[in-house]
């Protein structure tokens, strides 16, 4: 129990480092916001915040986000991994619904600012895959929210 709750505690503090790390590129702002998170209230509940399943997805999809040089291919990243992690745990819906929102203003702004030149067919085609295996993913789960297609959890209790 008390090797999960550490677990638990501290492996999304590290993975917000190695995040701020590679976008923010400084080593004390980084170390800085991952103390903050790691010393929060809410970080020091006395339940399980998460499951360990969704927590490893969205470890995942913080890791690809880190990894991605196209700042579409981040939120790409983003929310595929947040609606991944939503069949755990149904409030991560959400998340997924802003990583989505901002992946289209980016997308429009894009459109808007350089025109159609900017994309090429392989940008365009890993956009249309990942879109059409979401839509894929949701019509046949439903929503996690919904609880009359979907809402129950997968993981384990």
């Amino acid at each position: 129990y008390y090797l999960n709750q550490f677990v638990m505690s501290v492996l999304p503090a590290l993975a917000m480092y190695l995040a701020a790390r590679v976008l923010i590129r400084s080593a004390a702002a980084s170390f800085l916001l991952a103390m903050l998170f790691l010393s929060s209230a809410p970080n020091f509940t006395g339940v399980l915040k998460v499951s360990q399943f969704a927590l490893m997805i969205m470890l995942g999809g913080v890791a690809l986000f880190a990894v991605c040089r196209k700042p579409y291919q981040r939120w790409l990243a983003g929310a595929c991994a947040s609606l991944l992690a939503s069949y755990a745990r149904p409030e991560m819906f959400l998340s997924f619904v802003a990583f989505a929102a901002l992946l289209g203003l980016h997308l429009l702004y894009d459109l808007a600012a350089r025109g159609h030149r900017r994309f090429n067919t392989r940008d365009v085609s890993l956009l249309a895959a990942t879109a059409l295996g979401m839509a894929l993913l949701l019509q046949h789960f439903g929503a996690p929210m919904d609880m009359r297609g979907g809402g129950e959890r997968y993981d384990c209790p």
